[in-house]
């Protein structure tokens, strides 16, 4: 019976941990965000498309700023894809200060 009992709280235990720390919170805003220009760096891959192609989808003119062209270009298609985004674009190049 103890067995049972510690296999069902390590269980339950699992599940809150799955639901608190790796699912985590989202966004549940509505917002419409048309006429509004964002900048998403590092948007070709990871936390940064997401970010792009959530704020697409609520109407922003996302702008993709990578360090490598194509792999932001291939991010502005997955965007696109997603919402027709005629004002979506991608820059590419040195976003930082020039080092002295």
């Amino acid at each position: 019976m103890f067995y049972i009992l510690l296999v069902l709280g390590l269980v339950v235990l699992a599940y809150i941990f799955r639901q608190v720390v790796v699912i985590g919170k989202s966004c549940k805003s509505n917002a419409k965000l048309h006429g509004k220009t964002v900048i998403v760096t590092g948007s070709n891959t990871g936390i940064g498309k997401t970010t792009a192609i959530e704020l697409a989808k609520r109407g922003a003119r996302v702008i993709l700023a990578c360090r490598s062209k194509q792999r932001g270009e291939a991010a502005l298609q997955d965007v696109k894809r997603v919402r027709v985004c005629w004002s979506c674009l991608c820059f590419s190049g040195k976003l930082g200060r020039k080092a002295a």
